[in-house]
This record gives C-alpha cells, structure tokens and sequence, in this order.
C-alpha cells in the first residue's frame, strides 16, 4: 500500500495544477470550469479510495457534489487537502 500511496503523492502536482486552473476559470466562464473542476474531483475521489487516502476522497466527494454557489469553497478546500497528502509521507 505504501508504494500505491506515494505514487498518488507523485501525481498529486499535476492534479492541484490542474484543479488551480479550473478555478481560477470560474470566474470567467463558470459553466466550463466548474465542469472541469467536478471532473478532477471525481478522478481524485477514485484515486483516493484506491490509493487509501479518505481525506482525498471525502474533499473530492464533497467538490464534486457542490452546489455552484458553493463550489469554490469546496474546491479550496480540495486543493487544501491535496496540498498537504501532498507533503506527508508513510514512515
């Protein structure tokens, strides 16, 4: 399991990349982005079930079913949890 949690750890930069994109797209164009920030999450609700990180799984969970007055907020959290799966390690 550690080997499978440390490679979540390595693709997690291209996901809060990913994610911080979509968010800062919100503001423009909310259809599109908000579309692609559900997406992200439910990839990273999967990843964090199969890779044994529920925190990952239940902020993804709750971004993806967010009402949109309510998803930035969610997402910011998602991208808060990511960040600090992120920096953790297995020892």
């Amino acid at each position: 399991m550690d080997n499978y949690r440390s490679e979540l750890r390595d693709r997690l930069r291209a996901r809060i990349a990913e994610l911080e994109t979509a968010m800062q797209g919100l503001a423009t164009d909310f259809q599109k982005s908000s579309a692609e920030v559900r997406r992200v999450s439910q990839q990273l609700r999967r990843a964090g079930g199969r890779y044994g990180f529920p925190e990952v799984t239940e902020a993804a969970g709750s971004t993806e079913l967010a009402e949109d007055g309510r998803l930035p907020e969610a997402a910011g959290r998602l991208l808060d949890v990511l960040k600090s799966v992120g920096r953790g390690s297995d020892s």
